[in-house]
């Protein structure tokens, strides 16, 4: 997003040994979905579809760190060590493709040649896995910056707000202090060079040209100035797609976080996540031999929750309705009217610093599904699949200094939970039978709370599918040693009647319990107090002989302690005629992952979502 935004230096932690790597591997547990189908792509109204016309799903995940200087990718050796095993593990997670980023410094200098060999071996890697890969220039310097809070990190998104920064309408930098080495002409040898390394290689399906360009009068659209991000989408495009035709193309929209007139000269408004209204009267199409290409440009937002791109100042919040609105008017429309496909390149959260992650992750699940259509939003039917994403990021959780606490792994190479609920919903699946998909929103409450409490379900029907479907919930993880489990009940809800191909809702009740305090018992004659237990078992240890004093004597001595003391306090929290009880501690605060599973007698679907108790 805005490039305060910082995403963290990767860092690189030590190789654990072979057996640690296989560890991790039966850790990771096969989240189904589909791989994509074999051969490129190309675009069909709203939809990628594949050679046979078929709408596929782009539900990537991003792996970076080859956006720093001669970087390496991130979390290469653990929790999943090398690039076979982490790709493996991502197409056991449910992606079926990977982003990738590079910088332009690192294709001309001493670390070039290993630079590109690591690419290859991301590619082998992918293609061994059966994953797909889409790479991305997410800077021209490589540059992370230097201080503490990353304030001048060019490598998380480039300050200057366009594609280069030598020459042209740059001013010879970054943006971050940063000498330029990057000129127009260079950006598009660069791409071409990339384009002919993997001409014909089917792993790689296309190319993202360039990483969050910003609109606040760098990068505009159209005009053909220095700074026409249009202009070079289709000039370095064509380029590409003369080496290798079989490519998408990516187009990022340029973030504004106005309020601002937009790219169509009409409309009056913020675009944090991207611009794209620029495409009503001038789309991107690329010249290949005189022959113009409409079907191979994606368009391309990033869309994050306050706690990573501080949008809640413009909408009050991630997820409100202005937000959706202004969603719809910066680039939805291009979904909702069949204009030209859209995908997500970024989206992620850490869940750690704002509660309104949850909310957003909600609302990003039914957004890119197509499920927010009363507001305005895109909807899709019969065989379209909802709009792809880019998960940031693939690794454990980055701590560091403005890294937004973004990552999908624990350590032992399972997914965290929370983030796991908000991908599985964007999973794609390739299957025409009779099928359904559970989405559910996330639930953040306090122990004993009888209000906030609920889940909205929705299933959505697929491949034709008509019926009742019966829902059940269950918690499948636990903080540990939870105590006071959730219970969850859908009422009246269930069975669910699906009649057609328009989605269902079903509401799931989460009930907790609230702590207790209970008074402490008043003493009396009937209660040893501690005191007299502790005598009366030294008193008897004492009157043992010394030769005596063995270690099993020692033992059974501490034996006999303990039942008493025990005793004591179990019969402390009792009560003399009036006392009070020991109380309950309420359900046990963390988070829990509860999993609903929808059933019919022709399929069965499953979704999870992550509840809070706080």
């Amino acid at each position: 997003m805005k490039s305060y935004r910082k995403k963290g230096e990767p860092v690189m932690k030590a190789p654990y040994l072979f057996c640690a790597s296989l560890l991790a591997a039966a850790a990771a547990f096969a989240r189904g979905g589909s791989s994509l189908p074999a051969g490129m792509f190309s675009t069909l109204g709203n939809q990628i579809v594949d050679q046979n016309q078929n709408p596929v799903r782009l539900s990537c995940v991003y792996w970076q760190g080859m956006n720093a200087d001669d970087g390496t990718l991130s979390n290469l050796t653990s929790p999943f060590n090398g690039y076979t095993a982490n790709m493996n593990a991502i197409s056991a997670a449910g992606f079926n493709c990977v982003r990738v980023d590079i910088n332009n410094i690192s294709l001309h200098d001493s670390g070039t040649a290993l630079f590109l060999q690591d690419l290859d071996s991301v590619v082998a890697a992918a293609a061994s896995a059966g994953v797909r890969i889409v790479i991305v220039d997410h800077d021209n310097e490589g540059n992370y910056g230097s201080n503490d809070n990353y304030s001048n990190d060019c490598a998380a998104q480039q300050a200057n707000g366009i594609w280069y920064d030598l020459g042209g309408a740059s001013d010879n930098t970054d943006g971050c202090n940063d000498p330029g080495h990057t000129t127009q002409a260079l950006f598009q040898s660069d791409w071409v060079s990339i384009a002919t390394r993997y001409a014909g290689n089917d792993t790689v399906i296309g190319y993202d040209l360039w990483n969050e360009p910003l609109s606040y009068g760098d990068s505009v659209w159209g005009g053909g100035a220095d700074n026409d991000i249009h202009l070079m989408y289709q000039t370095v495009g064509s380029a590409m797609l003369a080496v290798d035709p079989g490519k998408l193309i990516f187009a990022e929209c340029p973030q504004n976080y106005g309020p601002a007139t937009l790219f169509d000269g009409v409309t009056v408004g913020n675009a944090p996540w991207g611009d794209c209204t620029g495409v009503k009267s001038l789309p991107v199409v690329f010249t290949v031999n005189g022959n113009p290409i409409a079907n191979k440009v994606v368009y391309d937002v990033h869309l994050y929750p306050d706690a990573v791109s501080g949008i809640a100042s413009l909408f009050g919040s991630s997820s409100s309705p202005a937000a959706i609105k202004a969603m719809n008017y910066s680039f939805g429309f291009l979904e909702a009217q069949g204009i030209a496909p859209v995908w997500d390149g970024e989206s992620g959260t850490g869940f750690q610093t704002n509660p309104d992650d949850l909310n957003w992750a909600t609302m990003l699940d039914q957004y890119l599904n197509g499920l927010l259509s009363a507001q305005g939003g895109p909807a899709f039917s019969g065989t379209q699949q909802g709009m792809g994403i880019a998960w940031m990021t693939w690794g454990t959780q980055q701590t560091g200094p403005g890294s937004d606490n973004l990552g999908i792994l624990n350590s032992d190479g399972s997914l965290i939970s929370a983030q796991q609920a908000i991908v599985d919903p964007l999973v794609y699946f390739a299957s025409a039978a009779p099928a359904l998909r559970v989405l559910a929103n996330a639930v953040s409450v306090s122990p004993g709370a009888t209000t906030g409490n609920t889940s909205t379900i929705t299933v959505t029907p697929a491949g034709g599918f008509t019926g009742n479907v019966t829902l059940t919930a269950a918690v499948t993880s636990s903080p540990a040693g939870a105590q006071n489990p959730p219970t969850l009940s859908f009422g009246s809800t269930s069975p669910l009647a699906i009649p057609g191909a328009i989605a269902g809702a079903a509401t799931l009740t989460v009930s907790t319990t609230g702590a207790t305090t209970g008074a402490f018992a008043r003493a009396d004659h009937r209660k040893a107090p501690w005191p007299t237990a502790a005598a009366l078992a030294s008193i008897l240890f004492l009157g043992l002989p010394v030769r005596r004093r063995s270690l099993r004597a020692l033992l059974g001595m501490l034996c006999l302690l303990v039942a008493l003391t025990g005793g004591v306090m179990a019969c402390g929290g009792g009560s003399g005629g009036g006392g009070g009880g020991g109380g309950n501690s309420g359900t046990t605060a963390g988070t829990y992952t509860v999993t609903v599973t929808a059933s019919s007698s022709a399929t069965q679907a499953t979704g999870t979502f992550a509840l809070t108790v706080q």
